[in-house]
């Protein structure tokens, strides 16, 4: 999984030159592939953005506050989880909302 940590990083680097440009094309060939043969081998990311933290799935790394997401929900993901049927692999990290700011 850090290899695909890694590759995503590069293919949103390679995203953020240029959509059109040869290497993010290629690049993103290669990523499809590897979704593809991860769902053919029962792999799969764990949904955590917009979600209820579950500590089952979620590995908390940080708490925002914020007036628009209620508390104890994923704000972002800083790396995707996965798992195996039902088996988890990895814990999706994840900063949660803490909800609105004290005033």
């Amino acid at each position: 999984f850090p290899i695909l940590d890694n590759f995503d990083m590069g293919l949103e680097a390679a995203r953020a030159e240029s959509e059109k440009s040869m290497i993010f094309m290629g690049m993103s060939m290669v990523n499809r592939q590897i979704q593809d043969f991860l769902r053919d081998s029962g792999v799969q990311e764990i949904e955590a953005l917009g979600k209820t933290f579950d500590p089952n799935l979620h590995e908390a790394v940080a708490q925002e506050a914020s007036a628009t997401v209620p508390e104890g929900t994923v704000l972002r993901v800083t790396r995707r989880g996965y798992k195996l049927r039902d088996r988890l692999l990895r814990a999706a990290s994840v900063i949660v909302s803490s909800g609105a700011a004290a005033a």
